[in-house]
Order: C-alpha cells, then sequence, then structure tokens
C-alpha cells in the first residue's frame, strides 16, 4: 500500500519506558540523560530503516527524538516529542512527571526552541513546514500544559500563512498559502506516496478531528483570522467506544497544501469473530471523503482550493448556521 515512499516518525508517550517520560535536559546531571537511551535507540532504528538522513538522525540523538529534515522539493518535515507537554491521561495518571519541574517555564526541554529555531530558518530559505507530533495541543486542555501550549500557539501564529502568501500573490483567502502544515498522531507517523502525492498520518487521541488555529492567539475566530489548520487523524489502535482507522491525505505538490481526505475505519465490535483463527486480520472500510462530506455549501471553493483554515471556518459557519449539517451515525 505505501510502496516506496519515505516514512516521517514522531516519538508518542507509549515509546518511552516509564510510559511518557522523558526528562528535559534543563534539570541538569545524570537525571537529565536518563533517557538519552531511548533517543539513541530510535534514532538507530531510524536510521537502519533508512527513513532518515545522517543530519536528521543526529538531531533526533539531541533533541529527545525531535529532528528536521529538509528535503530537495522545498518542504521541511519537523518532529517534535511532544512528551514534553504532555500533562495526564487520568486524574491518577499525571503522564510526564518531570514536566511538573519549573512550570513557569514554558519551554524546560528547549523543544519548542528548537522548533522556532527551524521554523526561522525555513523562512528565511523560502520553504514550507510540516510539523508532527504525538499529543496534540489546545483541543480540550486534558492533554498538553496550559503555558507550552499557549506558546506553541503564539509560534503558529508568527509563522503561519501571511509570511510568505504575499510573496506569491495569492490575494484571497480561498488562495492564502500556508507556511505550515500540522499533524499530530498516535504511533505518529506521515507517509509520503510519491507518485500519487498523499501523505497517511495516525492519530494521538484515537479519535477524528481538527483543531483551526486563529492570529493574535484566537482572541478573535472569523474567516480573516483564520490562519492554519492542525489535522488530526483516528487511530489505528482503538479506544473505548472508538474504532480503528486512518486516513490519506491528497497533497498540493507545489505548496504542500492539503486538498482533500479520504478516511478508512475498522469496526472493533467485528474483531472477536476473528479469535478462532489466525488467516485473517481486521478490514478496514472507506468511512468518508473530506471535501465531499463537509463542503457541500462552501461553493466559492473549486476542486483545486485548498482545505486550509480558512475553508474550515466556514465549515463550522455552515454548521452554526445550519444544525441539520451536524449529524452522529
Amino acid at each position: 500500500m505505501l510502496g516506496n515512499g519515505p516514512v516521517y516518525a514522531a516519538v508518542g508517550n507509549h515509546d518511552s519506558f516509564n510510559q511518557a517520560q522523558d526528562a528535559p535536559h534543563a534539570i541538569g546531571g545524570e537525571l537529565a540523560q536518563q533517557f538519552s537511551w531511548n533517543y539513541d535507540h530510535l534514532a538507530s532504528l531510524w536510521e537502519h530503516e533508512h527513513w532518515l538522513p545522517e543530519a536528521a538522525v543526529n538531531l533526533a540523538r539531541t533533541h529527545y527524538a525531535g529532528y528536521m529534515v529538509k528535503r530537495s522539493d522545498g518542504l521541511r518535515i519537523i518532529s517534535l516529542n511532544t512528551n514534553l507537554w504532555y500533562r495526564r491521561l487520568t486524574e491518577i495518571n499525571r503522564a510526564n512527571y518531570f514536566n511538573y519541574i519549573n512550570m513557569t517555564n514554558p519551554d524546560t526541554s528547549g523543544m519548542l526552541r528548537f522548533l522556532t529555531d527551524e521554523l526561522q530558518d525555513a523562512e528565511d530559505s523560502g520553504d514550507r513546514v510540516w510539523i508532527i507530533g504525538h499529543v496534540i495541543s489546545g483541543w480540550d486542555g486534558t492533554n498538553p500544559l496550559r503555558n507550552p501550549t499557549n506558546l506553541f500557539y503564539q509560534i503558529v501564529d508568527r509563522f503561519s500563512p501571511h509570511v510568505i502568501a504575499s510573496k506569491i500573490q495569492f490575494d484571497s483567502a480561498k488562495h492564502k498559502l500556508n507556511t505550515l502544515q500540522i499533524f499530530f498522531g498516535d504511533s505518529a507517523y506521515a507517509f509520503l506516496l510519491d507518485e500519487e502525492a498523499q501523505t497517511k498520518a495516525l492519530s494521538s487521541t484515537h479519535e477524528d478531528q481538527m483543531s483551526i488555529y486563529y492570529a493574535n492567539n484566537g482572541t478573535t475566530m472569523s474567516v480573516e483570522t483564520a490562519q492554519t489548520l492542525a489535522w488530526t487523524g483516528p487511530s489505528i489502535t482503538p479506544g473505548t467506544n472508538i474504532n480503528s482507522g486512518f486516513r490519506l491525505y491528497e497533497v498540493d505538490t507545489a505548496t504542500f497544501e492539503i486538498l482533500d481526505a479520504h478516511t478508512w475505519i475498522s469496526d472493533v465490535n467485528s474483531y472477536p469473530a476473528l479469535d478462532a483463527q489466525v488467516a485473517l486480520g481486521p478490514t478496514f472500510s472507506y468511512e468518508y471523503n473530506t471535501r465531499q462530506t463537509y463542503g457541500g455549501t462552501i461553493t466559492e471553493w473549486g476542486p483545486n482550493d485548498p482545505l486550509n483554515a480558512t475553508w474550515w471556518h466556514r465549515v463550522t459557519e455552515a454548521m452554526e448556521a445550519d444544525s441539520g449539517l451536524v449529524t452522529v451515525s
């Protein structure tokens, strides 16, 4: 299915032991290096599988398994270790305990400074960027810590579409070029399928979601201030009342904008029937096409216009105006 396209991974809360634990270098001494074995191990695996070039492997060893890959087509992939802003899973499970040390500093790990350095270099070079990670930033507030989330939002605001939109002379919200695309995922990987210009990503919350980032930290949410979208696809790993799933994105190979997205699901209620045999595994069925499902009322959008933050804001406006557009099946 994936062919020979490159694979870009992001470390998640189940990729460390103990689960979700990553210590910031800022705490100093041996405690700061206690998980370096894991970063070395992951970097070695990615190098062995030829997923990453040497420069990215070296970054992963020293940046908590985070890295940047600069592709020859002008796209940069920045992978973040989002365990470093992970707050909790439940009331009795506080996820990464090390995140509670020196909480007045929103970036004790330096992970977000790494992100801004890479984004600034991309802006100076005229490159476009995809950010991939595991724990989403924002959402309903239960997953990420408040201060790193606020800082991440400001970073997205700083490096969002206006940076290069006027340079290539797109003059409408419909064609407002995104400097950034953000993908969050569980066992997060981005697979780029060269021939078909498509990408596949998996999800962190195990749910099918999206988040709109607005200018000025979201103080005004309107079609004019919608800047960047974070895609959170369904997860292969099912959860309580959540089916297994994955999503495939169609990508504009010139701008790296998302033109469409296709989602497949697997019904976990059918899994007990598989227990008595080993020849067959779960089956996935096509669930929906994003543009067709949500874009029926967005008549000013053509088939080759991107599903960007502006488009998604118009979708929410249409849903607010007509509650019949919001259904649960």
